[in-house]
């Protein structure tokens, strides 16, 4: 369900975010802003684009956190018609397949290597 993985993921990035492994918690809350344009999650969205200029503030890469805060304060959403959305469902029509080298990893607690940052 993509309303839970949702959740996870803003939590996930939340918690690494306070380990100050910042470029993963960018990933995912970039995880977690595709699924909320999926479920059409207007404050997950808005939220979303406040976390992560927070994740590229922390990275010291001022002119993208500049850009996410203010597109968090004017709540300016992305059009249902965009080239990321588009692209978005492109890559999840090809991620049908369970990962099991990743789902071993999360179950060992290796979180680093769960979540690849390319």
């Amino acid at each position: 369900d993509n309303v839970l993985k949702l959740i996870a993921y803003r939590f996930l990035g939340l918690c690494l975010s306070r380990l100050d492994m910042h470029e993963i918690a960018l990933k995912c809350f970039k995880k977690e802003l595709g699924l909320s344009w999926d479920t059409n999650d207007v404050d997950s969205e808005i939220e979303c684009y406040d976390s992560i200029g927070m994740q590229y503030y922390y990275l010291a890469n001022m002119e993208k956190a500049a850009y996410y805060h203010d597109r968090m304060m004017q709540a300016n959403r992305e059009s249902m018609a965009s080239e990321n959305r588009k692209r978005r469902h492109k890559l999840d029509k090809k991620k049908k397949k369970v990962n099991y080298a990743l789902l071993q990893a999360l179950l060992k607690g290796n979180i680093q290597e769960c979540i690849p940052l390319a």
